[in-house]
C-alpha cells in the first residue's frame, strides 16, 4: 500500500487547487492542507439506519447532519447516506456528532469519537441512527407531570423544574421524546454514543456494562420548538425499560445500577447517582428509575475490572491497514458474559490494545468504512493488564478490505446530475452509475454512490485486486449544458475532485473557462499488479461527449 513518489505535469501542476509536489508525504513531511489546514482531516463514510449498518449496502439517510461537539456544523448526506467533510480537527478522541431529526422517522442523534491524523482521509465505519420515538404527551413547566411512553419510559417533571437552554423557565407546554435504547440488543448497543467510556464521581475512568440506556429530547410545545433542559438545582425522574427476558439475570441487571449521563464535548460518560431496577415480566413492565440533572443520553451502567485484547488488522495483501476501527463486546450468550462494547483505533502498524472485562467471554470485529470483517470470539485472562502494558490476550489477526484509493467527487446546487466515471485507458473498464463495479469481484472498482440531487458526494473506491492498468477519472454533466442557463455548466457547477492515492491526497477544481462541453477529464494514474498507485498525471480539461463519454474521457 505503499505508494509510489506521485508525478505531476509541470503545465497541470497550477490547475490543482491547493495541491502541489511539495505537499507530498515524499517532500520532507510537508503537512498536507487539503482537508482545511495543517492540523486538520477530511471524513468519508455512510449514516444510515441501525439495523443496516454492517450491510454492504446499508440504507442510507438523506440529510443527515455533521457536526463537532461544540456546534460547529461540518455538512450533511446525500440520497444515499454518504459524506465527505473537511475541516475535522486531527487528534485521538475528536467527537462529531451525527443526527437526522427531519428524516421519516426522525434519527436520534449519535455522538462518536474518531481518531485522525492531519491530512489524513479516515474513512470512517458506518454510523447507524436508530428510530428516535414521537413526541409523547404535554407537560405544565409550573405544575410538572408526567410524559409517558409506556410503563418502562417515561419522565417526571415536578413543579417548575423545566427550564429553556438560556435558564429562563419554560412556558406553555413542555414536549419530549424519549428513545430507549436496551442493553440486551446488540444493534441498539452499537448504535449509543461513546465507547462505554465513563468518568467517575472521584474523577477516574473505568470501562463500562451497561443494563439499558434512553436518549431524552425535550423541547417547548407552545410554538417555538426551543430546547427545554431541567432547571439548574433541580432534577427529574426518568423511567427507561430492561430486557424483559433478562431482567431478573443479577449479573447481567443488578438491583441497582450507578446512572451516568453522556458528556458530548468529553466524549465520556459521567457518573451522577443511582438508578434502581423494577422487573415486571415483559420489556414494557421492567424498567431502571432514577433522577437526573439534565437532558442528554442517560445509562445504567457499573464499572468493570477490564484485562485487554490485541492484534493486528491485515488488508487482502497482508499489509497493516491504518485508522480501522475494532470493537469488542462481551457475549452476553455465554455464562461469562457481558453487556458492554469498548474500541479502539489501529496504528501505522495495524496493532490494536481494546480493553475488555476481566475473565469473560467476548467477541471482536474490525470495520473501516463499509468494510467489516468476521468476528473473532476469546477469552480473556485472570488478571488486571492494561494497554500499553504486558499480558494482555493476543486475539490474532483481522482481515480487512482497505481501499487502495479513493476518488471523491462534489459540487454545488446546479447542475443537479454530475456523474463519476473511471475508464481503463484500454477501455475495458468502465464504471459509472449503470455500471457501479464490484469491490468483492472483477474489476475491484466501485462507484459507492450516484448523487441525482445536486452537490454529492459520489464516490468511487479501488481494492485489491484491481488489474494492473493505467485509468482516468472524468465527470459528466448528465443533462449538458443545453437544458439550462450558463448555471447548468461544468465550469459553473463548483465541482472539485478529491484523490487519495496511496498516502497523498490531490484536491482538483473544475476550470472556469466558459464551454458548452459536458465531460471534465480530470486525471489519470497506474495501478501496478500489487495495487500501488504511480505516475500520476493531472489533464484538468473539457471535451465534448459527442461519442459517449468513455470514448471522449479516453480521447
Amino acid at each position: 500500500m505503499t505508494m509510489n513518489r506521485i508525478v505531476l505535469a509541470a503545465a497541470a501542476a497550477a490547475l490543482v487547487a491547493g495541491c502541489s509536489s511539495s505537499s507530498k508525504k515524499s517532500d520532507a513531511g510537508a503537512p498536507n492542507t487539503n482537508c482545511g489546514g495543517a492540523t486538520m482531516a477530511c471524513l468519508t463514510g455512510v449514516v444510515a439506519t441501525a439495523d443496516s449498518v454492517d450491510l454492504a449496502r446499508p440504507t442510507g439517510i438523506d440529510g443527515a447532519t455533521l457536526s463537532l461537539a461544540d456546534g460547529t456544523f461540518l455538512g450533511t448526506t446525500n440520497a444515499q447516506g454518504w459524506y465527505f467533510v473537511r475541516g475535522v480537527p486531527a487528534g485521538q478522541s475528536v467527537q462529531v456528532c451525527f443526527e437526522a431529526p427531519n428524516a421519516t422517522p426522525p434519527r436520534a442523534r449519535r455522538c462518536r469519537t474518531i481518531t485522525a491524523a492531519a491530512g489524513q482521509n479516515v474513512q470512517v465505519s458506518n454510523t447507524g441512527l436508530l428510530s428516535r420515538n414521537p413526541l409523547a404527551g404535554n407537560v405544565d413547566p409550573v405544575a410538572g407531570g408526567t410524559v409517558t411512553w409506556d410503563t418502562a419510559t417515561s419522565i417526571t417533571f415536578p413543579p417548575n423544574s423545566a427550564c429553556k437552554d438560556t435558564g429562563a423557565p419554560a412556558s406553555g407546554t413542555v414536549q419530549c421524546s424519549l428513545t430507549p435504547l436496551v442493553g440486551a440488543n446488540q444493534v441498539q448497543r452499537d448504535a449509543a454514543p461513546g465507547a462505554f467510556r465513563g468518568q467517575q464521581t472521584a474523577g477516574t475512568q473505568s470501562q463500562l456494562v451497561t443494563g439499558g440506556m434512553m436518549e431524552i429530547v425535550c423541547k417547548d410545545g407552545g410554538g417555538t420548538g426551543a430546547k427545554v433542559n431541567v432547571c439548574a438545582g433541580k432534577t427529574v425522574t426518568v423511567r427507561f425499560p430492561v430486557d424483559g427476558a433478562t431482567c431478573a439475570n443479577t449479573a447481567l441487571h443488578p438491583a441497582t445500577m450507578a446512572s451516568w449521563g453522556y458528556d458530548e464535548v468529553a466524549g465520556l460518560w459521567k457518573e451522577y447517582g443511582t438508578f434502581t431496577k423494577t422487573c415486571g415480566g415483559t420489556t414494557t413492565t421492567s424498567y431502571y428509575e432514577g433522577a437526573v440533572n439534565h437532558f442528554s443520553y442517560w445509562n445504567a451502567d457499573n464499572p468493570i475490572q477490564t484485562s485487554c485484547a490485541t492484534g493486528h488488522v491485515l488488508d487482502a495483501g497482508g499489509a497493516p491497514v491504518l485508522g480501522a476501527l475494532v470493537r469488542c463486546d462481551g457475549d452476553a450468550a455465554q455464562t461469562d458474559g457481558y453487556q458492554g462494547p469498548s474500541e479502539a483505533y489501529t496504528g501505522a502498524d495495524g496493532g490494536f490494545c481494546v480493553p475488555v472485562r476481566r475473565n469473560s467471554s467476548f467477541k471482536c470485529i474490525a470495520r473501516k468504512g463499509a468494510f467489516v470483517s468476521a468476528p473473532i470470539a476469546a477469552h480473556s485472562g485472570d488478571n488486571t493488564n492494561t494497554c500499553g502494558g504486558t499480558g494482555c490476550t493476543a486475539i490474532g489477526d483481522f482481515m480487512l478490505t482497505d481501499p487502495l484509493a479513493r476518488i471523491v467527487l462534489t459540487w454545488g446546487q446546479y447542475p443537479y446530475d454530475l456523474d463519476s466515471h473511471t475508464v481503463s485507458t484500454d477501455g475495458a473498464v468502465h464504471v459509472y452509475y449503470s455500471s457501479k463495479g464490484s469491490l468483492t469481484a472483477a474489476p475491484y472498482v466501485e462507484l459507492d454512490t450516484d448523487d441525482t440531487g445536486s452537490y454529492g458526494p459520489e464516490i468511487t473506491s479501488f481494492v485489491h485486486g484491481v488489474a494492473a492498468k493505467r485509468y482516468r477519472f472524468c465527470v459528466h454533466n448528465y443533462n449538458g449544458y443545453s437544458v439550462g442557463p450558463p448555471m447548468f455548466s461544468l465550469p459553473t457547477s463548483g465541482a472539485t475532485v478529491d484523490a487519495f492515492l496511496g498516502g497523498d491526497h490531490l484536491h482538483l477544481t473544475v476550470p472556469t473557462t466558459a464551454n458548452e462541453n459536458d465531460v471534465w477529464r480530470v486525471l489519470e494514474f497506474s495501478m501496478d499488479a500489487n495495487g500501488n498507485a504511480s505516475q500520476v498525471r493531472v489533464i484538468n480539461d473539457f471535451v465534448p461527449d459527442t461519442a459517449g463519454v468513455a470514448v471522449a474521457c479516453n480521447q
